[in-house]
């Protein structure tokens, strides 16, 4: 589970750092946003799959 956390915060670091560069730069919009937008998406999904599983993990623990 710690792998989801960790790839899931690598996605989000790189998302930030293509928004920072179309922030600051002139560079087109619509070719680099899709990059900063595909692995923001991405690292959500990983980690709500990451707080299920959690989820389901404390479930079995307490029955």
């Amino acid at each position: 589970m710690k792998l989801l956390k960790a790839v899931s915060l690598t996605l989000t670091l790189a998302a930030l750092a293509v928004l920072t560069a179309l922030i600051f730069t002139d560079w087109n919009d619509a070719v680099f946003l899709p990059l900063a937008l595909g692995p923001s998406a991405a690292a959500n999904l990983l980690h709500l799959l990451f707080i299920r599983r959690d989820h389901t993990e404390r479930r079995h623990h307490n029955d």
